[in-house]
């Protein structure tokens, strides 16, 4: 292929023109102010800077039309496409790679001859691989649970982490520049990327996930990291995102913020083009107008998009935090424990145009990850590839019932009060009084002086009538 070649001037006034990140103006302290009453002079200025800060931030990313690039967010495997033109001649390859292909160890190829040597590549590293795993708000131990369902506690919440393996999109891109003759100097535009990942319950499973009312509470319980301390080339997109009791949708655009400087790999990039990214040099998305390619082409090739998603994170993890857990209902062997699981899906898509002199092509690929082998779901099923997490909820165990006392031995039964022969006159007469008191109502048994003289009295005239009787 011929190497494409332009004049030094030409290329240093196109990079100063198009690839110079905008910078807005505001005016100073010597600026002409025309005052006015009418606020829409202010109003256009704000629009004005509002615009000027989206084109400095869209540089940072790319097109993301995930949702209705893959209408399927079930998506397990890969599906790849690579349409060449040359002059009038197009040829198109297209392979769909499932599940079952990574579980049956096949190669591309094994599924389809389309791609050449790109087809010796193993099936199991051209798609995605997901986790789910669960810990209780506030520890940090996750457990897969790939031995045992989880068990939780009822009204309690806790929080899901979805490990993510994207090292098979870097594979993918890696895999397709081989079909491509001097690939690094093969240019890239229009580039679109996105993903998406859905997290849900099964109708098994009672609880709600968290629901933010603010960016702020976003940033707090959905979060992305990477796990392999390269730079994070996906960020959420808590706009397009949306959060309910029972379903979380997050969309995750491209985000080039982060990345550290990179060689160009432009093999005859000039001196003004020797770094990517990074503070101060220039920030490539692989999306540039027709008239901006005189200098584009120094960077907008398929070199350094690979270079790119070769750096960037290969392996993330999503935080999803605060979920209430209130119950389960899916019955079990055991009468006191139900179970009910949480559901994890993430797909998306990458596309751009390429070309060199008069060939010019199309790729595009879309995902949908598969559950991990190492800490798959043990309740799932021989062929089931979804990424799923259990739990259960078991009653709380009954009160042990309180061993029985010994019987003790009877006691005699001890008189609550003497017989009245056995009482003294005054005896008698009180024990009468209390009765009385009690019949009568009277508060707290108490009785008047007068009541008790006539008592202790009728009792002294019963005893004396006693002993006449007796003699």
């Amino acid at each position: 292929m011929k190497k494409l070649m332009y004049a030094p001037a030409v290329a240093i006034a196109v990079s100063s023109l198009c690839l110079t990140t905008p910078v807005t103006v505001l005016a100073n302290d010597d600026t002409a102010v025309v005052e006015t009453n009418d606020a829409s002079t202010a109003e256009t200025t704000q629009q004005t800077n509002e615009v000027t800060t989206q084109q400095d931030q869209s540089q940072y990313t790319a097109p993301n039309h995930v949702e209705t690039e893959v209408t399927d967010e079930n998506k397990q495997g890969s599906s790849i496409d690579y349409e060449s033109t040359f002059w009038f001649l197009t040829t198109k390859d297209h392979v769909d790679i499932t599940a079952d292909d990574v579980e049956a160890d096949k190669t591309l190829k094994d599924i389809s001859s389309d791609f050449g040597s790109f087809g010796d590549e193993k099936a199991n590293n051209l798609v995605i691989k997901g986790d789910l795993s669960i810990a209780k708000s506030g520890e940090d131990a996750y457990d897969t649970q790939d031995q045992d369902t989880h068990q939780v506690e009822k009204n309690s919440t806790y929080n899901l982490k979805a490990d993510l393996d994207v090292s098979q999109i870097t594979n993918t891109i890696n895999g397709m520049s081989k079909m491509v003759g001097n690939s690094d100097s093969v240019y890239v535009n229009n580039l679109e990327t996105g993903m998406r990942a859905t997290f849900s319950k099964d109708k098994d499973l009672e609880g709600t996930f968290y629901i933010p009312s603010s960016e702020a509470e976003m940033n707090e319980h959905y979060q992305l990291v990477s796990t392999d301390g390269k730079p994070l080339i996906y960020k959420i997109n808590y706009q397009k995102s949306t959060f309910t009791p029972d379903k979380v949708t997050i969309i995750m655009d491209l985000d080039l913020s982060k990345m550290t400087a990179l060689a160009n790999a432009y093999p005859y990039a000039d001196a003004n083009h020797k770094q990517l990214y990074g503070e101060g040099n220039t920030i490539e998305n692989f999306n540039h107008t027709e008239d901006e390619y005189g200098v584009a082409y120094q960077t907008s090739v398929f070199g350094n998009l690979k270079n790119l998603i070769n750096k960037g994170a290969q392996s993330m993890s999503m935080f999803i935090k605060d979920i209430v857990i209130n119950d389960a209902h899916r019955a079990t062997d055991d009468p006191n424990t139900r179970q009910g699981s949480f559901i994890g899906t993430l797909t998306g898509y990458f596309k751009a145009n390429t070309g060199h002199n008069r060939s010019k092509g199309k790729v595009s690929f879309t995902w949908g990850a598969m559950h991990k082998v190492e800490g798959k779901d043990s309740t799932q099923k021989e062929g089931d590839h979804s990424i799923s997490l259990t739990v259960h909820v078991k009653d709380e165990p009954n009160q042990p019932e309180q061993p029985e006392q010994p019987e003790q031995p009877e006691q005699p039964n001890q008189p609550e009060q003497q017989t009245a022969a056995a009482q003294t006159p005054n005896q008698v007469a009180s024990q009468q009084v209390q009765n009385q008191g009690v019949q009568t109502g009277v508060e707290d048994g108490l009785v008047s002086p007068a009541i008790a003289m006539m008592a202790a009295s009728a009792g002294i005239m019963t005893l004396l009538k006693k002993r006449k009787d007796q003699e």
